[in-house]
């Protein structure tokens, strides 16, 4: 038996009651238990009688094990049936045993007793969402185009990183490749940076990159700009011989008949990236609106989590991080999004693939397996999966 009791700040009350009759069927499943792990001479391991455990184990010992049994079987069967979310731990509380004389100093358990106890603990909380599909409807994309420029950019990176670099012994000049090492006490106390690029497209801090010009490998140079004091060292000058950009350049770049057709490459890159931006701008923009509309009492359980997690973001941000997840997570069980088997499985090896580990070849799931709690790992992909599929929905609604 059980009754729950709704508090304040999205956490519920839940008292139970286990009669004294289930409490002795755990109580017995707590000696087999003990019994498989204690060694008693002139007993088999599993065939010690329940007396000579209760004996070398204690009652008290074996009740308690039998409670936390009880509380743990029958607060999981009533998360699940009701369909609660809970996202703190539980907090038990045994209340005291009827039969106070026949339990434990505390008197909080006694056999023969019904167990009796509650446990608080934090919800998911009730959140009241607007006309979400309007409100997606409202949010416009931003038209995408792709400047000659910008293609013309790219296609000077692709010939830069097809440079033939040859050591030379002269001064660094424009255009050279090299590779430095610099430091000034107002930039982390000192801390020395190693750096490689084309001399005069570094984007460093302006007037840097003019004072490395004239400088020979191995030479040291002091300036100050802006009120820093940098020592650079040139560890190499590399001359760079840059491949003519025409048709045989593009053919060497892969299956291309000729520049034209690397441009137009180039273009449709660029294009799909923009629109990848533009989407993530435009469901985050959606997301943000909709929150924005919604009526829900924030957990602090949550606000604390997500501050561990990014102890760097100003409290209003943190807030709204929290509430976007909550209504992204409500719109999903709203619209009844699924997730099937398949789909988590695929995930979850693409993501032990691609996941870093030392001394392992790509690719080895195995490997990787070993080093995740299987069932969360299911539950966060199963999870991402949704909030990505949610997403995809509100963007539908979107009139353009």
């Amino acid at each position: 038996m059980y009754k729950i009791k709704k508090l304040p700040k999205s956490q519920i009350e839940i008292f139970f009651e286990v009669c004294a009759k289930d409490l002795e069927k755990f109580y017995k499943e707590a000696v087999l238990e003990f019994g498989k792990e204690i060694k008693i001479e002139g007993f088999r391991s599993g065939h010690i009688p329940e007396k000579i455990i209760e004996q070398k184990v204690g009652k008290m010992a074996i009740l308690e094990e039998a409670a936390e049994e009880a509380i743990r079987e029958n607060y999981q069967k009533l998360i699940s049936e009701n369909s609660i979310t809970p996202i703190s731990q539980p907090q038990v509380e045994i209340l005291p045993a009827r039969n106070a004389s026949h339990s434990d100093a505390g008197g909080k358990l006694a056999l023969g007793d019904d167990l009796e106890f509650k446990i608080r603990v934090f919800v998911l909380p009730e959140i009241k969402l607007p006309d979400y599909k309007k409100i997606a409807a409202g949010v416009k994309r931003k038209e995408i185009s792709v400047a000659e420029k910008e293609v013309e950019d790219s296609l000077l990176w692709l010939q830069k990183s097809r440079a033939k670099l040859s050591l030379k012994n002269e001064a660094a000049q424009k255009g050279d490749f090299v590779e430095i090492e610099y430091s000034s006490p107002q930039l982390e106390s000192g801390k020395i940076y190693k750096d490689a690029f084309f001399l005069g497209e570094g984007h460093f801090i302006e007037g840097f990159e003019q004072n490395l010009e004239g400088v020979k490998d191995g030479e040291e140079k002091e300036f100050t700009i802006k009120d820093k004091n940098f020592k650079v060292k040139i560890k190499s000058v590399q001359k760079a011989e840059l491949p003519e950009i025409g048709d045989e350049f593009a053919k060497s770049l892969g299956k291309f008949e000729n520049i034209e057709a690397l441009r137009q490459n180039i273009k449709q890159g660029i294009t799909m990236e923009k629109e990848s931006k533009e989407t993530g701008r435009l469901c985050a923009e959606i997301l943000d609106k909709i929150s924005e509309a919604s009526v829900c009492e924030i957990p602090e359980v949550l606000v604390l989590s997500e501050k561990k997690r990014t102890p760097d973001l100003p409290e209003d941000q943190i807030k709204k991080r929290v509430m976007n997840s909550l209504v992204l997570r409500e719109i999903g069980r709203t619209e009844d999004i699924k997730v099937s088997d398949e789909e988590i499985k695929e995930e979850m090896d693409r993501f032990l693939k691609q996941y870093p580990l030392p001394g392992r070849q790509a690719g080895d799931i195995k490997t990787a397996e070993n080093q995740f709690d299987a069932e969360r790992l299911k539950e966060y992909i199963k999870d991402a999966i949704i909030n990505e599929k949610t997403l995809k929905l509100l963007e539908s609604f979107t009139k353009n």
